[in-house]
């Protein structure tokens, strides 16, 4: 069985891999597309904490998908926003899926300093890059 996790950091190329790498045509089956694996994977297995985690997960996919496919998925939330402690969701992961493998790909931090800059342009941010560094660093204490 081949088995696939992407821990997508925010601003590294996550959504892009998943419209046009993460695909069928690449032999790639996300099983966030099924409802039910969508729903315990951000439910459950990402943002349980202990005493509400249930471990009962839907079935899996049938074994002629797995000789077809990489079976997994890429998602942003394991690792950002209010998920739980990120060696737990991995943990939980690896109980379904005992031999996946992992793939983290993350950006040097000026570039993503920079981006979320542009971003928060776009959405009407009128000050100076040099401001943003200087509140980024006085959030930062």
């Amino acid at each position: 069985m081949n088995t696939f996790l992407h821990v997508g950091y925010e601003k590294c190329a996550s959504s892009f891999l998943q419209q046009h790498n993460f695909i069928e045509e690449n032999g790639f089956y996300q099983l966030i597309r099924d409802r039910l694996w969508r729903n315990f994977l951000y439910h459950q297995l990402c943002a349980a904490q202990t005493s509400y985690y249930d471990p009962t997960h839907p079935t899996l996919p049938d074994s002629h998908l797995f000789k077809k496919f990489n079976v997994g998925m890429s998602v942003e939330g394991l690792v950002c926003g209010d998920s739980i402690d990120y060696a737990l969701a991995l943990s939980r992961y690896k109980e379904i899926f005992p031999d996946t493998k992992v793939l983290v790909i993350i950006r040097n931090q000026q570039d993503l300093i920079f981006s979320h800059y542009i971003q928060m342009v776009k959405m009407g941010y009128t000050r100076s890059i040099d401001t943003r560094l200087k509140e980024i660093m006085w959030d930062s204490q």
